[in-house]
């Protein structure tokens, strides 16, 4: 066949053509050389997960004020309380009441029946009001391992570290099961009955918010069961204090993370943490470490208006001799108490133990040694931040009134004048009243004021229970013209007491006086 071409056309149909080579020639290929083993499997493609940078930069990046997050603001006294005064059969009943303000910052949190199942060493908690009430919210997630200790004496180093590779609450309590055990087997023969740490706290009972503010929210349940009567201690008729007992017997702590990812396994992104119900106003917390042991709440509680109840009270606690103090005696002999024990013979329920005061430091006393038999519940746990390992710290703030009672009996003065000299007396005091809650002073003299006196002279004057800013004044004739009267005494602003001797005597130019109150004598229950 003949192919005929017009030669002007050649130059650009040969370009043509080699354009149309380059582009669309095949890729030359070669024969793999043969070998004798097969060739390997390609490794599936792995599930994408997150990197640590990215759950790093979501933790950190929540914008919160700690003190904001975790804090609690309990009763608002919107009334302004009113003092009330009584005059009973000569006793004069004062209940004075002031508004009073309480603030704690609370790091150790009381583990109640209900979290002690949630709570335990290396969990990831939301930081949002459950927690504030210490109804704690658990992160279920994907994990990292994380290692653990405890508090025991003499085990250390390796012996006294356990991998917890799946930290869940059943696999993290066998991790702590198995270093007790070492403990046990290993080192208790070395420290047999290991006393636990005693810790207490105290306080005078007005309110239930005013309770928890000082106590902290887990006691909210157990101080419930007290069964504290705050209608009698407004009233003035009894007055109560209560004790926070906590005996413990070890700690478990977990190491801190280096960075928030340490905690939180590849899967869970920052997406993850936010369908979790993580952000600013609920960062993540950890629970660093969980106390075991024992923990009491008691009531102590008498009908007695004396004002050094609280002293007593807090003499008994601390078990000091009061067999020579009368007055603390009586107290206690018309006091009682009302204890819930968590641990120890109650075996993680809470019981209730009642009774008198003098049987309380048995209570105190029994269930206070660790052993493989008496290993503790939890008691209490701290938790920190996730975000910088910072201290995680409930701020409580609460008003309450405070409510005392005071009791005042009638009392006398005892005037003697025995000097030589005519002499003159003025006595006078306030008679106090409450009138809605205000306190109102009425001004009485004596009816013998202003009367020329000679020795000897001996007269009582009785003065009621509501007396107060009692005031003795006595003055001598002198006989000179220039200064016809001279004071020999003036007393002002002298407290009532049951009995109190005031007496003048010596002559007219050296004149001289006394005012003795008897011991024991202050008209005060």
């Amino acid at each position: 066949m003949t192919i005929t071409f017009s030669p002007s056309k050649a130059s650009a149909t040969l370009a043509s053509l080699v354009v149309t080579v380059a582009l669309t020639a095949p890729v030359a290929s070669y024969a793999a050389p043969m070998s004798s083993s097969p060739a390997p499997l390609a490794a599936p493609a792995a599930a994408r997960g997150c990197s640590d940078d990215e759950t790093n930069s979501y933790v950190r990046g929540l914008n919160y004020k700690p003190e904001d997050v975790l804090k609690r603001d309990g009763e608002k006294i919107t009334n302004p309380p009113k003092s009330e005064g009584e005059m009973k059969d000569g006793v004069f009943r004062v209940i004075t009441k002031n508004r009073r303000t309480i603030s704690n910052k609370s790091t150790d949190i009381a583990a109640t029946n209900s979290t002690a199942s949630t709570i335990y060493p290396g969990a990831l908690l939301l930081g949002d009001k459950n927690f504030v009430e210490n109804q704690p919210t658990i992160i279920n997630m994907e994990r990292k391992p994380l290692t653990m200790s405890v508090n025991l004496p003499g085990m250390d180093g390796k012996a006294n570290s356990e991998t917890v590779k799946n930290p869940t609450r059943s696999d993290t309590n066998g991790s702590l099961n198995t270093l007790l055990e070492r403990w046990n087997k290993d080192y208790a023969p070395k420290y047999p009955n290991p006393p636990a740490t005693m810790q207490y706290n105290e306080t005078m009972a007005y309110t239930q918010d005013q309770l928890i503010a000082k106590f902290g929210v887990g006691s909210a349940v157990p101080i419930t069961k007290l069964g504290v009567d705050f209608t009698g201690i407004r009233e003035g008729k009894k007055q109560t204090s209560v004790v926070s007992f906590k005996q413990i017997f070890y700690t478990a702590s977990v190491n801190d993370p280096g960075s928030p990812s340490d905690m939180i396994g590849h899967s869970v992104c920052g997406k993850g943490l936010k369908e979790r119900g993580v952000n600013a106003s609920a960062p993540p917390l950890y629970v660093s470490s969980v106390s075991y042991g024992r923990q009491m709440y008691v009531k102590l509680e008498t009908s007695s208006t004396s004002s050094k109840v609280e002293a007593a009270f807090k003499a008994i606690v601390k078990g000091v001799d009061i067999s020579g103090n009368v007055e603390y005696q009586k107290i206690l002999a018309n006091s009682n108490f009302r204890a819930i024990v968590l641990g120890g013979s109650s075996k993680g329920q809470s019981e209730v133990i009642t009774g008198k005061l003098s049987e309380l430091k048995k209570v105190i006393n029994a269930d206070a040694n660790y052993s493989r038999t008496n290993p503790g519940v939890p008691i209490s746990y701290t938790a920190k931040f996730l975000k910088d390992n910072s201290q995680a710290a409930v701020h409580n703030n609460s008003e309450y009134v405070e409510t005392k009672v005071t009791t005042y009996r009638n009392g006398k003065i005892n005037l003697a004048h025995k000097g030589g000299y005519v002499a003159r007396f003025k006595v006078g005091w306030d008679e106090i009243a409450y009138e809605n809650g205000e306190e109102k002073k009425t001004r009485k003299e004596w009816d013998g004021n202003g009367k020329n006196r000679t020795a000897p002279f001996n007269t009582v004057i009785p003065l009621p229970a509501n007396a107060r800013n009692i005031t003795v004044f006595a003055e001598e004739a002198t006989g000179l013209a220039w200064e016809p009267w001279r004071t020999v005494r003036d007393d002002k602003d002298l407290p009532l007491t049951k009995e109190r001797n005031i007496a003048i005597w010596g002559t007219t130019l050296h004149p001289k006086s006394d005012n003795k109150v008897p011991e024991d004598k202050t008209p005060e229950d």
